[in-house]
């Protein structure tokens, strides 16, 4: 009986911890572009890490996080900081921004990548 307990338990364990590396594997990732502009309701980014691809728009909600530089900022000042053509790494669930990260410098690339292209100087 004793082996029988530990051997159901075992399997509810890896059980369990097989689904919790599943949902980390579905866990959203930022995508990389060079904002547009931002009316507080919707995002426009060009795609892509030097801001050459298509445009995208993307909603945002009050559940939306903002930040520029690392730094936490609410929507109103991401809203009047954020300038044409800055970096910004966008993270969406269902088509709506749950994290909008800006950097005012263009980030550092991987090793052996080429680094994205800075923002336009003003």
């Amino acid at each position: 009986m004793k082996y029988a307990i530990a051997l159901v338990t075992s399997l509810a364990l890896l059980s369990f911890i097989g689904s919790a590396s599943a949902a980390d594997a579905k866990a959203p990732k930022p995508h990389p572009g060079h904002f547009i502009s931002f009316d507080g309701k919707e995002l426009i980014v060009k795609g892509g890490a030097k801001g050459t691809g298509k445009e995208h728009k993307i909603k945002v909600d009050d559940k939306t996080k903002y930040t520029i530089d690392g730094k936490d900022v609410t929507a109103e000042e991401a809203q009047k900081a954020l300038k044409a053509d800055e970096y910004v790494e966008v993270t969406a669930v269902d088509h709506v921004a749950t994290l909008v990260a800006a950097q005012t410098t263009a980030p550092a690339a991987p090793a052996g990548e080429k680094k994205p292209d800075a923002p336009a100087a003003k």
